[in-house]
């Protein structure tokens, strides 16, 4: 019988049981891998393409994570389990057990109890067997797949300061995100985040170098003149598990030596468990840089509404697809392009009184919406070091030449009527007609 038809048959019988509860789950065949790095305690997240088990037709597609739940073939005592990753690299785990059947009732017929799970051979670095009786559901971990420590990518987060109201603290900090269109490393010349908004951003440095130039293209950014931040450092061999794993370039001392003013106003070496500066990569990697922004009070939200009904007042959340949204203050930029949107922040004109947005849509037969706003500007002292001054803006209206579909400072959202960071509120509602 081909193994396509033995897992239809399975799947067949299981499903017959499932009106019977003791029947469900008797057969405790799911086997949990963990994904590990020798000499630390972390999780190693990777990503899989697949997992093919011998026996079966089980796979695990496009998947990001630090573990994963396989059912092995319960017909044989033996399995084999091939991870593929994204990088199109392969590796093996053949398993042994021992496998008795019990026969349960006419209902339920048989069940197959998997014992004694042995890691026979593989091509990964390390494999430890940490529960050798595998589980009837995902959940428990059986084996962890180790692999040597290489570190290599520095870790690069971002933070969002705001003036404070506490007379201990000269400015609240808070974590905050930084949507790129792309980072270049200058030694390899890759693209790294493509199209990508993040929190902590993992970059690959040049072990073979004591400085890496990484160029961030911001989203709404100059496409040509990219946020630079340059990292340096010192590197020697060292080898931990010489029984196990190759010579690695330890990278440490690292410090900041550039960072332009449009990616952060400071920043600082993270801190390690032991309350000392994370100067030193680590594998599974750490977050090793921060970086503080100062507030950006220029962004409103604007978002994108459907009628419910044909001539109806009453509107719906909408999502649709957009060909590129620009301004008048800097036509080269584009702000969305080819993205399905059902909300977006857009930065306003920070040296003008009032700013037009032009939103073209995918599909030609929508026309292109031009939203047309003024706004009050206020400048005041930010009490944040290196941040100087900042812009309140306030009183939004919108131009008498909108057409009606564009509603700005909506009265039916709160605070509607000016810029917040973060942009939290809406301020714009684009709203199109209903579905025919």
């Amino acid at each position: 019988m081909k193994k396509s038809s033995w897992f239809i048959f399975f799947l067949i019988l299981a499903v017959s049981c499932l009106d019977d509860p003791d029947c469900f789950r008797l057969n405790n065949n799911v086997v949990g891998f963990a994904f590990r790095v020798i000499g630390s305690n972390r999780a190693d997240t990777v990503r899989l393409v697949m997992v093919n088990v011998s026996g079966t037709d089980n796979f695990v597609p496009d998947t990001v994570t630090s573990s994963v739940y396989v059912p092995i073939n319960f017909t044989t005592d033996s399995t084999n389990v091939r991870f593929t990753y994204q990088d199109g690299t392969t590796h093996y785990l053949d398993l042994r057990y021992n496998l008795k059947t019990q026969f349960i009732s006419e209902d339920c017929g048989s069940r197959y109890e998997v014992s004694d799970l042995l890691a026979r051979d593989t091509d990964i670095d390390s494999v430890r067997v940490i529960s050798s009786a595998p589980n009837k559901a995902a959940g428990a971990i059986n084996i962890e797949l180790l692999r040597c420590p290489n570190p290599r990518y520095v870790g690069v987060a971002f933070y969002d300061m705001s003036a404070s109201n506490n007379n201990t603290v000269a400015f609240n900090i808070k974590s905050g995100s930084l949507a790129v269109d792309s980072i270049i490393a200058d030694y390899s010349g890759e693209v790294l985040y493509p199209k990508a908004s993040r929190a902590l951003f993992y970059l690959p440095i040049d072990p073979y170098s004591n400085e890496t130039t990484f160029s961030f293209y911001t989203r709404g950014g100059n496409p040509t003149i990219p946020q630079k931040l340059r990292v340096t450092y010192t590197t020697r061999p060292q080898n931990s598990f010489p029984d196990l794993c190759p010579e690695i370039r330890r990278v440490e001392n690292l410090d900041v030596t550039l960072v332009d003013a449009g990616l952060a106003a400071a920043d600082s070496l993270g801190i390690d468990e032991d309350n000392e500066f994370l100067n030193y990569l680590t594998d599974p990697p750490s977050s090793n840089i921060r970086l503080f922004r100062c507030p950006q009070t220029n962004l409103a939200k604007l978002v994108f509404r459907q009628r419910t009904a044909t001539g109806a007042t009453t509107t719906k959340d909408d999502t649709i697809a957009v060909k590129r949204i620009t301004s008048n203050y800097a036509p080269d930029r584009i702000y969305a392009g080819n993205r399905d949107l059902s909300s977006v922040t857009l930065p306003v004109d920070p040296d003008a009184d009032e700013t037009i947005f032009y939103i073209e849509y995918t599909n030609s037969s929508t026309p292109t919406d031009t939203v047309h706003i003024r706004y009050r500007r206020t400048t005041s002292a930010s009490g944040i070091r290196n941040c100087g001054t900042i812009t309140a803006y306030t009183e939004l209206v919108g131009d008498e030449g909108n057409a009606d579909n564009i509603i700005v400072a909506p009265t039916n959202s709160t605070n509607s009527d000016a810029l917040h960071n973060p942009p939290t509120y809406t301020n714009i509602q684009v709203i199109h007609e209903a579905d025919q």
